[in-house]
């Protein structure tokens, strides 16, 4: 392990992505995505993934600077276009769009189109239970596995995050990918080991233990079988159909000019093996860090009788609410339409993703308060009771007690922000030191 101070990995990350472009602003953002991860322990998706960011910068995956456009703007919905800016750039405009929107509606949807790698979905959720809402998004990648009863790679990994407050303690946070990820299949063949049962086939349908050749040539296993599989299949739809793009069996490209699996997978140089899995592990939660986090505490959105009306005092729906249809809030010429004049299909389906660019895909977002359902407080208690209960059933390992979704990334994340520094494991510091003799930008200095 190499430990290295924030400051200095977030300085870094911040000159990498400025050395291809990428405005200030910008490139703090998707470096606190990542740094982030680092200090929570998922490393996997932390500054190693640099490396893979260039990567979109210079193959025209991701365009640096680019403004993402709003398609429709309704009060609890909101359509955009990322237009190819950098992913965690779109994602966070739309999750934000969300939370803003719940305020005033109880609860809010967000699609996104045409977005790169957004490095790991819990982070946008997570922007909402740090605004005391709770919080959802998925998005759709590139065909790694396939369908119950078929042998060619359909569906995407896929990842969805929830995460729901539970003040005092960290939140609640669920994220995973619906199949194998091809960022731990890659941890796996840098160790040499085997992969584990159930996880990869070949074209005939053999098991696959060799993580190398399941990534070439292989095809992903759901997880839990048709459970995944479904999960997977309608993220395609709301990532994808849903934000007028295609699926990933018609998007991504096929034959030896095919990207491997999983939109993480594509290295800058001849020498860069990426490093950590490119979907979500089971369990990170994610805490924004940065100018852009939402507040806690004090300064957070109230909840209960100081929160934005619900009701008869609510910005208007209904008849006096901001018009859908043809008269619907739009930008651009290509906008499109919701309501009555929603997405068209077919020849006259907006003109992103079918032939668009490759490592470009689809999401979608939800916020909604607790407060419409039940006092916040109420809320809050229950949550709290529920997980003393959890936690008091008996472990298999009494060294390993029973613990919920995003509790050790939680506690993690505030011992390591407190100390100012991470560790970065061996794949993520060979990465960094990579991008660093790729982009002249001096690495982080290790500490002693």
């Amino acid at each position: 392990m190499t430990t290295v101070a924030i400051d200095d990995l977030r300085r870094f990350g911040r000159a990498v992505l400025a050395a291809r472009g990428v405005p200030a602003q910008d490139a703090a953002l998707v470096t606190d995505v990542m740094v982030e991860q680092d200090a929570r322990g998922h490393g996997h998706h932390g500054a190693g993934l640099l490396a893979l960011r260039v990567a979109d910068l210079e193959r025209g995956a991701a365009r640096a600077g680019a403004v993402v456009e709003v398609l429709a703007d309704l009060p609890a919905f909101t359509a955009l276009d990322a237009r190819g800016a950098l992913g965690p750039v779109g994602a966070v405009q739309a999750m934000d769009a969300c939370i803003q929107k719940a305020r005033t509606q109880g609860g809010a949807f967000a699609s996104l189109r045409d977005m790169p790698h957004w490095v790991i979905p819990a982070f946008y959720s997570m922007r909402a239970a740090a605004a005391r809402l709770i919080g959802y998004c998925t998005c759709v990648t590139n065909p790694a596995f396939a369908p119950v009863g078929g042998r060619a790679r359909a569906l995407g990994n896929n990842p969805l995050s929830y995460a729901i407050p539970a003040d005092p303690r960290p939140p609640i946070v669920v994220d995973f990918g619906v199949a194998p990820s091809t960022g731990r299949m890659r941890e796996l063949a840098a160790d040499g080991r085997p992969l584990p049962e159930g996880w990869a086939v070949d074209a005939d349908g053999r098991p696959l233990r060799d993580p190398a050749q399941a990534m070439r040539e292989g095809v992903f296993l759901p997880a839990a079988e048709h459970r995944g599989y479904g999960l997977g299949l309608v993220h395609e739809i709301l990532g994808a159909t849903l934000n007028a793009m295609p699926i990933g069996l018609d998007a991504a490209p096929s034959g030896p000019d095919a990207p491997p699996h999983g939109s993480d997978a594509t290295p800058i140089g001849p020498d860069v093996t990426p490093g950590g899995p490119d979907a979500a592990p089971s369990g990170p939660d994610v805490t924004p860090v940065g100018p852009d986090a939402a507040p806690i505490g004090p300064d957070a959105a109230p909840i209960g009788p100081d929160a934005a009306p619900i009701g008869p005092d609510a910005t208007p729906g209904g008849p006096d609410a901001a018009p859908g249809g043809p008269d619907a809030t739009l930008v651009g010429s290509d906008a499109t339409l919701v309501g009555s004049d929603a997405m068209p299909g077919g020849s006259d389906a907006a003109p992103h993703g079918p032939a668009g660019v490759p490592g470009r895909f689809g999401a979608f977002f939800a916020a909604w308060r607790v407060d419409t359902f039940r006092p916040a407080a109420e809320f809050l208690r229950g949550v709290n009771q529920a997980l003393d209960r959890i936690a008091a059933i008996p472990p298999v390992d009494p060294a390993r007690p029973v613990r919920y979704p995003g509790e050790r990334s939680g506690r993690a994340l505030r011992r390591n922000l407190a100390r100012g520094r991470v560790e970065l494991g061996t794949a993520s510091w060979e990465q960094v030191q990579r991008v660093a003799r790729r982009t002249n930008v001096p690495a982080p200095t290790p500490l002693t």
